[in-house]
């Protein structure tokens, strides 16, 4: 797909070059044409393989790195996982290691839910 707005080809942290997946979002309402912003330019996106996203964003006549397709191999990305991963293994150590009245059903059942928090 020829991408009008997005011109790097390489993910801007890690320079990883293996392009995924590239679209350019549809205007469902107005029978799946491109969607285009009033003064022009259409919002398109283009993901690598290490997760980065960028995305061209017309309203600001700029590509941004998107908030959602994260590149894995960034360094603050992984120490953001790892402390998040330290919290959950201390939250689980403090519930189980809790005795304040609570049952063991329900201590069980915070533990197993856990993983929807990451």
């Amino acid at each position: 797909m020829n991408l009008q707005y997005i011109k790097e080809d390489k993910c801007t942290i890690c320079g990883c070059d293996v392009i995924i997946k590239e679209y350019i979002e549809l205007d469902v309402c107005n029978k799946l044409k491109y969607r285009e912003h009033c003064q022009g330019g259409r919002w398109e996106h283009r993901m690598f393989a290490c997760g980065q996203e960028l995305s061209y964003i017309p309203n600001f006549n700029k590509t941004t790195l998107s908030d959602y397709g994260k590149c894995t191999n960034n360094k603050e990305y992984k120490m953001q996982l790892q402390k998040r991963k330290d919290f959950i293994n201390k939250l689980k150590a403090f519930i189980k290691d809790t005795d304040d009245n609570v049952d063991d059903k329900f201590k069980y059942n915070v533990l197993e839910n856990i993983k929807y928090l990451t």
